[in-house]
């Protein structure tokens, strides 16, 4: 068998640092357990894997050469809950910004984040979208990764204080995730957290309609 054969896919890359120093930022005071930390890190990994993706097909259709922050901008669009993204992308904006207006230093530093542009562009070069990626649009992916890790903390943050405990656990990222309703980049399932809530539409209607869900009927 020859050694191709024998190689093995590389692993997802590790978010688990960077995840830490952003809940830093959020509380001080907080913590993540380990089984908690990887689905947070799986959560910025996803996004930025489903940024190059649509990233990639609006290129493909728009018949533009190089991604440009605008481009991830549109493709952004589909992460979740439109007034979320829309603020999401706001923040986004204002790191390019403060990126453009810096000359010098590390590139997450010129745009004041915590998530790594220059791995970030690296890995977007890696996925051929287009024939440049522009350093604009590296740091307009890792200012949406983190700041889609941020809004989940925020949310899984507020139910550990809730529950009066130290340390975030899997259940209170879940929670986090549907306080953050960005479902297009979040696990539907969280270890040892359960199943994301949802109620299916007709079920929704069903309760508007009678003023209520319906009741067992008694045997």
């Amino acid at each position: 068998m020859s050694t191709t054969q024998h190689r093995r896919r590389k692993p997802h890359p590790s978010y688990d640092s960077y995840v830490k120093k952003v809940l830093s930022g959020l509380d001080g005071n907080a913590s993540i357990n380990g089984s908690a930390l990887k689905v947070v890190s799986s959560i910025a990994a996803n996004t930025v894997d489903h940024l190059a993706r649509e990233s990639k097909h609006f290129l493909a259709h728009s018949g533009h050469k190089q991604l440009s922050d605008r481009d991830v901008s549109f493709a952004s669009d589909s992460l979740g809950d439109k007034a979320l993204v829309k603020k999401i992308q706001g923040n986004a904006a204002k790191a390019v910004d403060r990126f453009v207006a810096s000359k010098s230093g590390r590139q997450s530093d010129r745009a004041v984040l915590v998530f790594p542009v220059a791995r970030i562009g690296t890995k977007l070069r890696q996925e051929r979208i287009g024939t440049r990626v522009s350093p604009a649009a590296a740091v307009y992916v890792a200012a949406i990764a983190q700041n889609v890790v941020s809004e989940v903390l925020q949310g899984a943050n507020d139910v550990r204080k809730a529950d009066k405990v130290e340390r975030i656990t899997p259940r209170h990222v879940m929670l986090g995730i549907e306080s953050a309703k960005l479902h297009e980049v979040c696990p539907g399932t969280v270890a040892h957290g359960g199943v994301v809530p949802t109620v299916a539409p007709a079920k929704k209607r069903k309760a508007t309609d009678e003023g209520a869900m319906p009741t067992k009927k008694s045997k």
